[in-house]
């Protein structure tokens, strides 16, 4: 560091330079923490997202659901997936050849330069053409990526089952009668009670997405094209996080206090769903404990403040 700095001071640069390039050490430093503290907490996600499926339907089956996942990922990565019911974004490319066509008259490239310096004349920044055109050929490359992206998404979907063949979702895998032979054998899935519960929130999810206002969809042209899809995936995804965790507050209180006793639920002012009446016990034992119990229980539980 010292070599560097007798070098800065010996070459005679301008501070506003040496500040400059500082500035950019140091912001490109942040941004690289920035990314790798974002990759560990999406890890540390995955990893806790794995420990609470498999408590739910095991590990052996969460280890074939992944090799299913994977296999699909590699054929998919080795095919022009389609995307079902879109259309390719129109003329990207006719459009970029149109505007380098029009930017080569030199009367009206003059024209545009001097209206953008008339309208710039307080900005710090002053694009010319060439940036323009860098413009159009990233922005056609980002759609070009996110079309590459839906579509391998697609066809991932499609070889596990979630989409059937026409790209529609495929409710039949989300029923109770669906998913009885496949989860019907898992720690949660043993249970009818548990799977009925699961299923019935797959159904309102559906119901969710399919009722959900076109306007807002219209919006964003990704959200018009495939929002419906994703709502009903993300609400499935939270569906099946909440029932798990309920699952394993349920086992949990079990080993703890022993069988679940029903019958007293009403008594209680418990609901009668077993899994609904667990969640809540758990939340009235943290909500009546001590401030000492709680800052114990933190200590031990909750992620680290390092």
């Amino acid at each position: 560091m010292n070599n560097f700095l007798e070098y800065v001071f010996a070459s005679a640069l301008p501070l506003n330079f040496i500040f400059q390039m500082l500035r950019i050490v140091i912001l490109s430093l942040v941004a690289l923490f920035v990314l790798e503290a974002e990759s560990t907490e999406k890890l540390m996600h995955k990893i806790n997202r794995w420990n609470l499926m498999a408590r739910c339907w095991g590990d052996d089956n969460m280890v074939g659901y992944s090799v299913k996942m994977e296999q699909a990922m590699k054929f998919c990565g080795e095919i022009r997936a389609p995307i079902f019911g879109a259309k390719p974004f129109p003329g990207n490319d006719d459009k970029l050849d149109a505007l380098r066509d029009l930017l080569a008259n030199p009367a009206l490239s003059a024209f545009l330069n001097n209206q953008g310096r008339r309208k710039r004349q307080a900005g710090l920044l002053n694009p010319d053409e060439e940036d323009k055109m860098e413009f159009m050929e990233d922005l056609s490359d980002f759609k070009e990526g996110m079309q590459t992206k839906i579509g391998n998404l697609t066809c991932v979907l499609t070889q596990m089952e979630m989409l059937d063949a026409a790209g529609n979702i495929n409710m039949e895998a989300y029923s109770l009668r669906g998913m009885t032979p496949f989860l019907g054998n898992t720690p949660a899935g043993s249970d009818p009670a548990f799977l009925k519960k699961l299923a019935d929130g797959f159904s309102d999810c559906y119901d969710i997405s399919r009722n959900w206002p076109q306007v807002s969809l219209d919006r964003n042209p990704m959200k018009k094209e495939h929002g419906r899809h994703m709502i009903f995936f993300e609400c499935a995804k939270k569906v099946e996080d909440m029932m798990c965790t309920k699952y394993e507050i349920y086992k949990w209180l079990e080993i703890l206090y022993g069988k679940w006793d029903s019958s007293q639920n009403a008594e209680l002012g418990l609901p009668d769903d077993k899994y609904d009446a667990a969640a809540m016990s758990m939340m009235a034992t943290r909500d009546s404990a001590s401030d000492e119990e709680m800052f114990i229980d933190d200590f031990f539980w909750q992620k680290s403040k390092f």
